[in-house]
């Protein structure tokens, strides 16, 4: 049983953390707060060595201890010697726990291990082999199926980000003990009105071929329809370490900023925020981002899964180019759909997507690891 005066918690992930670059290290640096928030005391580390030593520095800023990533063999032997100090281990993203986690079963048997699966990235692999018609990563979302389920089993509970991902490990991994642990997202408590909001906007990190594709997608499919009814309109591409061909898109009508210190001055001045992906798991982090700064977002099915928005009441779905054009105008021309859009979404995200909301998911898995 944990120690439920003060839970010792160790986090791996595979990176050093930059919630400015991408979504999936906001995610976990509020994870990391959540923590601390349920009284444990928080331990930090990453398995690839990187020379980020600032976001090292911010991470420990909030009360987490860090310890230094060293690479995967350095982190296997801290793990040797130092599992059994923890009660409770989260370790982020199949590949790292694919590599780890027998070692805290063999040196630490009594510690919890909790397995963050981020997504069902064998869905996200399957999805992509499904549009390119690629037959290789077709074979490799198989076998990244089985990973993940199997490293579902051996963890004694798993997160995953949304309810839809819960009720997939229901049907293929009956016996996995799964929590949904919700990101968090605070609402803009003033919002740009319609008047003063202008172009359209994507914001995604591109190191995650699911933007580069929806970019491209959008720019080349889509975007070229908006114009003949909206000329002089801009498309805002915001993100960093845009590849080649992303950059290569830009012109007077699209606008591509690579990395920016702050996403805000966008989403306080686009007035349609766009998420054309056509592939991807998980819940869409742009999605919530927007909507929280009262962006009204047209979006693809799979870019709204998982998430408890309605059509035509909190967002717009489209997926061909044509359809997504046409809901993109009506939007962007229509101001009290504008601002139906922009409020209802708001007081979803602040009802569903909150810290309290989280916290007490987070606080229900310690108790539960608490009790075995």
């Amino acid at each position: 049983m944990l120690n439920t005066s003060a839970v010792n918690v160790l986090v791996i992930d595979l990176y050093v953390l930059t919630p400015d670059r991408d979504y999936g290290s906001a995610r976990m640096f509020g994870v990391l707060e959540l923590l601390l928030a349920a009284g444990c005391r928080v331990t930090f580390t990453a398995e690839a060595p990187a020379d980020k030593g600032h976001y090292a520095e911010n991470i420990a800023a909030v009360g987490v201890e860090v310890v230094p990533a060293r690479g995967r063999q350095a982190l296997n032997e801290y793990l040797k010697e130092n599992a059994s100090k923890y009660d409770l281990v989260v370790i982020s993203r199949a590949e790292v726990a694919g590599r780890h986690l027998a070692t805290i079963r063999e040196c630490a048997p009594d510690t919890r291990v909790v397995f963050d699966l981020v997504d069902l990235h064998y869905l996200r692999e399957y999805r992509t082999a499904k549009v390119t018609r690629n037959l290789p990563m077709l074979q490799q979302a198989l076998e990244t199926k089985k990973t993940e389920s199997d490293l579902c089993r051996q963890a004694d509970a798993v997160i995953v980000i949304s309810p839809a991902e819960r009720e997939v490990l229901a049907q293929e991994c009956p016996e996995a003990n799964v929590h949904v642990l919700s990101p968090i997202h605070e609402v803009a408590l003033e919002v740009s009105p319609f008047s003063e909001r202008r172009d359209f906007v994507f914001v995604g990190g591109f190191t995650h071929y699911p933007n580069i594709d929806a970019v491209e997608f959008f720019a080349r499919n889509v975007f070229p329809l908006i114009l003949r009814e909206i000329p002089g309109a801009r498309f805002h591409v915001v993100g960093h370490a845009p590849p080649d061909q992303i950059q290569g898109l830009a012109s007077p009508s699209i606008n591509v900023t690579g990395y920016v210190e702050s996403v805000e001055p966008y989403l306080q001045t686009s007035r349609v925020a766009v998420v054309p992906l056509r592939f991807g798991a998980g819940l869409k982090g742009k999605v919530l981002q927007s909507m929280a700064f009262g962006i009204p977002v047209v979006g693809t099915s799979v870019a709204l899964e998982g998430l408890p928005f309605r059509d035509g009441e909190e967002v717009l779905v489209a997926d061909s180019p044509a359809d997504f054009a046409r809901q993109t105008i009506k939007l962007y021309s229509e101001e009290a759909l504008w601002d139906m859009i922009s409020k209802k979404s708001r007081l979803r995200v602040k009802d569903q997507f909150s810290k309290e909301v989280a916290l007490k998911q987070i606080q229900t898995l310690i108790g539960e690891m608490q009790k075995k």
